[in-house]
């Protein structure tokens, strides 16, 4: 089953919100429709972000900096400009020095406080989408009519999956749910087709802040076979400790 994006947007530009209130989440929500800007996603942790930025491919994250899950919003926001090239705001009530200090090691576009004072917000927004507008986004933004929502799984360091969204169980041909905690390399088995081997350790191989690129022969679940573009990097925090990767896979 395929999960289709609709694109046809005429706004001044499309903003995933990465917020865990959900009271918070919906004021940033209405007030973003009301000065004509589009939601493309919303996440509530740092590994949903990372989705989200993928499948939608916006023009800036609205990042809180304090998140639950295994990445907060700083570890989310350096993967984020780094890996996926996508500007990104703090939306923040934590102004201690420590925090703010690391904050600005994820060289995020600018910062917006709670409570909420909206011109100020609008300021920093439009000040990091028209600062980014011109920057090299490596490929990475896609404008079509519509797009195919790519498989997106996260894993631990030891390659464990503990994030994979819907069309990756959907391409890989698995329920909803099956794929948490199996090891990538033992639930997601692909093969290249120039040599008909078996693809191991493929994330173990690739490089952090930068997405390695190929085409590979995924074998599914079921035993029928896509061919595949396979993106994936390596994820770690400021102190360069392993976190785990990031896997991308887009049909092709």
């Amino acid at each position: 089953m395929k999960i289709i994006i609709q694109a046809k947007i005429s706004m001044k530009g499309r903003i995933v919100v990465v917020e865990d209130d959900d009271l918070i989440a919906h004021l940033i929500g209405l007030i973003l429709k009301r000065r004509d800007y589009a939601v493309t996603g919303w996440a509530t942790t740092g590994e949903e972000s990372l989705a989200r930025v993928v499948e939608t491919s916006p023009d800036l994250v609205l990042m809180d900096i304090r998140l639950n899950g295994r990445m907060d919003g700083i570890d989310a926001a350096t993967y984020v400009r780094t890996i996926l090239h996508v500007p990104v705001v703090f939306v923040t009530a934590s102004g201690d020095d420590a925090t703010l200090a690391r904050a600005q090691g994820a060289h995020p576009y600018g910062y917006i406080s709670k409570p909420f004072n909206e011109r100020e917000m609008f300021a920093a927004i439009e000040f990091a989408i028209h600062q980014h507008a011109s920057a090299d986004r490596n490929g990475y933004r896609r404008q079509p009519e519509e797009w195919e929502i790519p498989a997106v799984a996260i894993t631990d360091p030891e390659g464990r999956i503990f994030y994979l969204n819907r069309s990756g169980e959907n391409l890989l041909g698995i329920a909803p749910g099956k794929g948490l905690s199996r090891l990538f390399d033992d639930l997601v088995r692909l093969r290249d087709p120039a040599t008909a081997t078996m693809v191991h350790e493929l994330l173990g191989s690739t490089i952090n802040g930068a997405l390695s690129r190929r085409e590979l022969c995924l074998l599914r679940a079921d035993g029928r076979e896509r061919y595949v573009g396979v993106e994936t990097c390596t994820l770690q925090n400021a102190e360069g400790e392993r976190q785990g990767a990031l896997a991308i896979l887009r049909p092709l």
